[in-house]
Protein backbone atom coordinates (compact mmCIF):
# COMPACT_ATOMS: atom_id res chain seq x y z
CA UNK A 1 0.00 0.00 0.00
CA UNK A 2 1.67 3.21 -1.19
CA UNK A 3 1.76 6.27 1.03
CA UNK A 4 2.45 9.74 -0.32
CA UNK A 5 3.51 12.83 1.55
CA UNK A 6 3.53 16.20 -0.20
CA UNK A 7 5.42 19.30 0.93
CA UNK A 8 4.59 22.64 -0.72
CA UNK A 9 6.60 25.82 -0.39
CA UNK A 10 6.18 29.14 -2.14
CA UNK A 11 8.67 31.90 -2.62
CA UNK A 12 7.72 35.36 -3.82
CA UNK A 13 10.52 36.23 -6.21
CA UNK A 14 9.27 39.76 -6.84
CA UNK A 15 6.33 41.87 -5.77
CA UNK A 16 5.20 45.28 -6.89
CA UNK A 17 2.14 47.42 -6.08
CA UNK A 18 0.52 49.33 -8.93
CA UNK A 19 -2.92 50.96 -9.13
CA UNK A 20 -3.96 49.48 -5.75
CA UNK A 21 -3.19 45.93 -6.96
CA UNK A 22 -0.34 43.69 -5.83
CA UNK A 23 1.48 41.76 -8.55
CA UNK A 24 3.67 38.84 -7.49
CA UNK A 25 6.07 36.57 -9.36
CA UNK A 26 5.85 33.32 -7.38
CA UNK A 27 7.84 30.10 -7.53
CA UNK A 28 6.09 27.08 -6.00
CA UNK A 29 8.10 24.01 -5.04
CA UNK A 30 6.29 20.71 -4.51
CA UNK A 31 8.19 17.72 -3.15
CA UNK A 32 6.40 14.39 -3.10
CA UNK A 33 7.73 11.42 -1.15
CA UNK A 34 6.35 7.97 -1.86
CA UNK A 35 6.87 4.86 0.24
CA UNK A 36 5.52 1.66 -1.29
CA UNK A 37 5.76 -0.58 1.79
CA UNK A 38 8.10 -1.23 4.76
CA UNK A 39 10.63 -3.12 2.65
CA UNK A 40 10.64 -0.72 -0.30
CA UNK A 41 12.66 2.45 -0.04
CA UNK A 42 11.29 5.98 -0.28
CA UNK A 43 11.34 7.72 -3.63
CA UNK A 44 11.13 11.49 -4.06
CA UNK A 45 10.27 13.68 -6.96
CA UNK A 46 10.00 17.42 -7.16
CA UNK A 47 8.01 19.79 -9.30
CA UNK A 48 8.37 23.52 -9.75
CA UNK A 49 5.50 25.75 -10.77
CA UNK A 50 5.70 29.43 -11.67
CA UNK A 51 2.83 31.93 -11.35
CA UNK A 52 2.05 35.58 -11.90
CA UNK A 53 -0.51 36.45 -9.23
CA UNK A 54 -2.66 39.58 -9.06
CA UNK A 55 -4.11 40.43 -5.63
CA UNK A 56 -6.35 43.20 -4.35
CA UNK A 57 -5.48 45.44 -1.39
CA UNK A 58 -6.98 42.82 0.98
CA UNK A 59 -4.56 40.20 -0.39
CA UNK A 60 -7.34 38.26 -2.14
CA UNK A 61 -6.21 36.52 -5.35
CA UNK A 62 -7.91 38.08 -8.37
CA UNK A 63 -6.02 36.18 -11.07
CA UNK A 64 -3.27 33.62 -11.36
CA UNK A 65 -1.40 32.71 -14.55
CA UNK A 66 0.97 29.74 -14.72
CA UNK A 67 4.22 29.85 -16.73
CA UNK A 68 6.34 26.97 -18.06
CA UNK A 69 9.66 28.29 -16.67
CA UNK A 70 11.06 30.83 -14.22
CA UNK A 71 12.63 32.68 -17.17
CA UNK A 72 9.32 33.15 -18.99
CA UNK A 73 7.60 34.27 -15.77
CA UNK A 74 10.26 36.85 -14.93
CA UNK A 75 10.41 38.19 -18.51
CA UNK A 76 6.66 38.74 -18.50
CA UNK A 77 6.69 40.24 -14.99
CA UNK A 78 9.42 42.70 -15.93
CA UNK A 79 7.76 43.60 -19.24
CA UNK A 80 4.30 44.19 -17.74
CA UNK A 81 5.01 45.48 -14.23
CA UNK A 82 8.62 46.64 -13.94
CA UNK A 83 9.81 47.95 -17.34
CA UNK A 84 12.11 50.56 -15.78
CA UNK A 85 13.83 47.96 -13.61
CA UNK A 86 12.81 49.59 -10.32
CA UNK A 87 12.37 46.22 -8.60
CA UNK A 88 14.18 43.72 -10.82
CA UNK A 89 17.84 44.65 -11.05
CA UNK A 90 19.60 41.36 -11.89
CA UNK A 91 19.65 39.82 -15.34
CA UNK A 92 21.58 37.03 -17.04
CA UNK A 93 24.88 38.35 -18.41
CA UNK A 94 24.51 36.13 -21.50
CA UNK A 95 20.83 36.16 -22.54
CA UNK A 96 19.62 39.16 -20.47
CA UNK A 97 16.65 37.31 -18.97
CA UNK A 98 15.61 38.79 -15.60
CA UNK A 99 16.80 36.84 -12.55
CA UNK A 100 15.49 36.47 -9.02
CA UNK A 101 16.75 38.93 -6.37
CA UNK A 102 19.35 36.48 -5.00
CA UNK A 103 21.51 36.95 -8.12
CA UNK A 104 21.95 40.69 -7.43
CA UNK A 105 24.76 39.74 -5.05
CA UNK A 106 26.99 38.37 -7.82
CA UNK A 107 28.82 40.01 -10.75
CA UNK A 108 27.63 39.02 -14.25
CA UNK A 109 25.35 36.18 -13.11
CA UNK A 110 24.25 33.49 -15.58
CA UNK A 111 20.74 32.00 -15.59
CA UNK A 112 20.20 28.25 -15.15
CA UNK A 113 19.06 27.86 -18.76
CA UNK A 114 22.34 29.27 -20.12
CA UNK A 115 24.31 27.44 -17.43
CA UNK A 116 22.87 24.12 -18.61
CA UNK A 117 25.06 24.53 -21.73
CA UNK A 118 28.31 24.83 -19.73
CA UNK A 119 31.30 22.63 -20.60
CA UNK A 120 34.77 22.28 -19.10
CA UNK A 121 38.12 22.70 -20.92
CA UNK A 122 37.69 19.22 -22.48
CA UNK A 123 34.22 20.08 -23.82
CA UNK A 124 32.49 17.80 -21.28
CA UNK A 125 29.85 18.54 -18.67
CA UNK A 126 31.68 20.10 -15.68
CA UNK A 127 31.99 17.91 -12.60
CA UNK A 128 31.26 19.20 -9.10
CA UNK A 129 30.96 17.79 -5.61
CA UNK A 130 28.08 19.25 -3.62
CA UNK A 131 29.35 17.76 -0.35
CA UNK A 132 32.75 19.41 -0.62
CA UNK A 133 31.57 22.66 -2.26
CA UNK A 134 34.07 22.30 -5.08
CA UNK A 135 34.02 21.81 -8.82
CA UNK A 136 35.67 22.59 -12.12
CA UNK A 137 36.66 26.12 -13.10
CA UNK A 138 36.58 27.78 -15.52
CA UNK A 139 33.55 26.61 -17.51
CA UNK A 140 32.56 27.77 -20.98
CA UNK A 141 29.10 28.61 -22.29
CA UNK A 142 28.95 29.01 -26.06
CA UNK A 143 32.70 29.72 -25.98
CA UNK A 144 32.44 32.40 -23.25
CA UNK A 145 34.55 31.93 -20.14
CA UNK A 146 32.65 31.75 -16.86
CA UNK A 147 33.52 31.02 -13.24
CA UNK A 148 31.46 29.08 -10.74
CA UNK A 149 31.28 29.86 -7.04
CA UNK A 150 30.58 26.59 -5.25
CA UNK A 151 28.89 26.96 -1.89
CA UNK A 152 26.25 25.34 0.33
CA UNK A 153 25.81 22.35 -1.98
CA UNK A 154 25.19 24.41 -5.11
CA UNK A 155 26.85 26.99 -7.30
CA UNK A 156 26.41 30.30 -9.09
CA UNK A 157 27.88 30.74 -12.55
CA UNK A 158 29.29 34.16 -13.49
CA UNK A 159 30.39 35.38 -16.93
CA UNK A 160 33.98 36.67 -17.15
CA UNK A 161 34.26 39.53 -19.70
CA UNK A 162 37.85 40.19 -18.54
CA UNK A 163 39.33 36.78 -19.53
CA UNK A 164 40.84 36.44 -16.04
CA UNK A 165 43.63 33.95 -15.22
CA UNK A 166 41.76 32.57 -12.23
CA UNK A 167 38.77 33.08 -9.96
CA UNK A 168 40.61 35.49 -7.66
CA UNK A 169 41.52 37.80 -10.55
CA UNK A 170 37.92 37.69 -11.81
CA UNK A 171 36.59 38.62 -8.35
CA UNK A 172 39.09 41.49 -8.10
CA UNK A 173 38.35 42.89 -11.58
CA UNK A 174 34.58 42.63 -11.13
CA UNK A 175 34.67 44.34 -7.72
CA UNK A 176 33.10 41.31 -6.05
CA UNK A 177 35.69 41.18 -3.26
CA UNK A 178 35.21 44.86 -2.40
CA UNK A 179 31.42 44.42 -2.27
CA UNK A 180 31.76 41.40 0.04
CA UNK A 181 34.19 43.19 2.38
CA UNK A 182 31.92 46.25 2.68
CA UNK A 183 28.97 44.04 3.48
CA UNK A 184 30.87 42.12 6.20
CA UNK A 185 31.97 45.30 8.01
Amino acid sequence: MAKEKEIKREEICYQITRDSYIYQAVERFIETTRRIDKSTSISKYTKFQYFLIKRDKDNKILSMKEYPSINSLLKDFKHKHDPEGAVMKAQCALCEVPLIKFYENYPNPVCRECDSKAVNLRGEEPKWNSWADEGENPVFINGKKCWRRYRFGGYITMFDPYDSRDEAEFYEKSGFIKKRKRREV
